[in-house]
């Protein structure tokens, strides 16, 4: 099974096996999820950057400038220390933030997705290591790893329905149907013969939509809607499906 993936001004091609050479050349960005602003060498400097960049504070730090000269009628003090504490207690805030979206950030990252290797087997994957071409078996209540496009589900009908409250705040459910030429792909097995070569959109933040060709067998499948779209994306999961099969494709920029 040889998949190949390229960029070029018309979008991506993407196709399965990352681990082909023809798809490391490329680079794609991988899984991996960071929400956090700072880190521990620039916490300091960004974040008095940061301060600074308030009109009141930086009113404030010219004030407290002006009161170590003769010229000032008050003492430096009297102006320093709240502005030193209010400015230390923001950054102190920001710190505790950034820390427990870190957190929040390693949990995302180490969780496991059933992955599809090249031992024609599924196994535990964290999400962080999902890559741009991989198949991902996600089971029902389970959430995305990835921004991903579904290939088959439990359903012969190959639909799904996906909640989104985590993305756009909507708890109605949203349904998916999967292609018909994919949607027979429910066994392992079926997945050893199965090549093909998907050439989509570029990156962008559409939760709607998704516009791409599935070529397979010499032939173009378009695999774009709109309501039924097939693309999910991740933080979102799946509600009526046992297992859903689905081919990971990253959102983020090359």
């Amino acid at each position: 099974m040889v998949w190949l993936g390229r960029k070029d001004t018309l979008g991506w091609f993407i196709a399965m096996n990352p681990d082909n050479p023809e798809a490391i050349k490329l680079n794609y960005r991988g899984n991996y999820v960071s929400t956090t602003k700072y880190t521990a060498l620039n916490f300091i400097p960004k974040s008095l950057f940061e301060q600074f960049r308030r009109v009141a504070n930086f009113y404030f730090i010219v004030v407290a400038c002006v009161s170590f000269t003769p010229l000032a009628p008050y003492t430096a003090p009297s102006v320093a220390v709240p502005l030193l504490v209010v400015i230390g207690a923001t950054m102190c805030k920001e710190g505790v933030e950034d820390w427990r979206r870190r957190k929040q950030d390693i949990e995302a990252n180490n969780r496991r997705a059933n992955v599809y290797h090249k031992n024609y087997t599924f196994q535990e994957t964290r999400w962080k290591k999902l890559r741009v071409g991989d198949i991902v078996k996600v089971s029902r209540d389970e959430y995305f790893p990835a921004d991903l496009l579904l290939l088959s589900s439990s359903y012969e009908d190959g639909f799904c329905y996906v909640e989104t409250r985590n993305l756009d705040g909507e708890t109605s459910l949203k349904s998916k149907l999967a292609l018909e030429v994919t949607s027979s792909l429910r066994e392992e097995e079926s997945l050893k013969i199965f090549t093909a070569m998907i050439k989509c959109e570029d990156p962008n933040d559409n939760l709607y939509s998704f516009v791409g060709t599935l070529h397979h067998n010499g032939n173009d499948v378009p695999t774009f809607t709109s309501a039924n779209s097939s693309k999910r994306f991740q933080s979102s999961r799946t509600l009526n499906s046992s297992m859903v099969w689905l081919f990971s494709r990253d959102m983020t920029q090359k």
